[in-house]
């Protein structure tokens, strides 16, 4: 299995994670939640020149989603979702503007589905789908096993061989929010026990700084 680069972009109100994740062998790549400013995501890619050949989206909230409209027209791409979150992408232009109190671009729905323990190739390397629901119900992760090769622990610099992209899942120094009428704790907490099972991960969250999951008392 190859490789793969990090590039993490902050972007919009909420100050949301977008994770540009290429394979270093082909160049190919996911776009991890496409947040807010869509032209500067498309920007970025084309400076690091990645090949895009999914968006994949851990969430249907709007903070998440809102470059999506200019990232798949861009790029020609497919989005990704699981269907529990269908409804909520639906609603997510009419909710960030609601929030924002500002016009926002339309959200496209996404076409193709997300299910747990999915493999999503691209490039010589992949990451598997891990259905972790509480904080929506379609709440997914991204799973990346470097298969302890060398090449990959001296890039992340890190002891751990495998990544997890959690969206709002799991945070450094918090759990996801279960404030919604959609949410659930008990589902929220079955997810925590899910990704604890996984052993060592580095955890790059939905927002704040990546961290390792030994840091993290919730996991241990």
């Amino acid at each position: 299995m190859s490789a793969i680069e990090i590039t993490s972009l902050t972007l919009g109100e909420l100050d949301t994670n977008c994770y540009l994740v290429g394979c270093t062998t082909t160049r190919q790549a996911i776009i991890i939640d496409p947040a807010d400013a869509g032209e500067a995501i498309v920007d970025q890619v084309l400076a690091l020149q990645l090949k895009p050949a999914a968006i994949l989206l851990t969430h249907a909230h709007f903070d998440h989603v809102l470059g999506s409209l200019a990232v798949q027209l861009s790029f020609d791409i497919p989005i990704y979702i699981h269907p529990a979150d269908n409804k909520l992408l639906a609603k997510t232009q009419a909710s960030a503007e609601h929030w924002l109190k500002h016009p926002v671009d339309p959200v496209p729905s996404a076409n193709l589905r997300l299910t747990d323990g999915q493999i999503i190739q691209f490039g010589q390397t992949s990451v598997r789908v891990l259905h972790t629901p509480g904080h929506t119900p379609g709440s997914c992760s991204f799973l990346y096993r470097a298969q302890n090769s060398p090449e990959a622990k001296e890039h992340f610099q890190f002891s751990e061989d495998s990544i997890l992209f959690d969206g709002d899942v799991l945070f450094k120094d918090a759990i996801g929010s279960t404030q919604h009428q959609y949410s659930s704790k008990k589902d929220l907490y079955q997810s925590l026990q899910k990704i604890r099972e996984l052993g060592q991960l580095r955890i790059f969250p939905g927002h704040g700084e990546a961290f390792n999951s030994s840091d993290q008392p919730l996991l241990n």
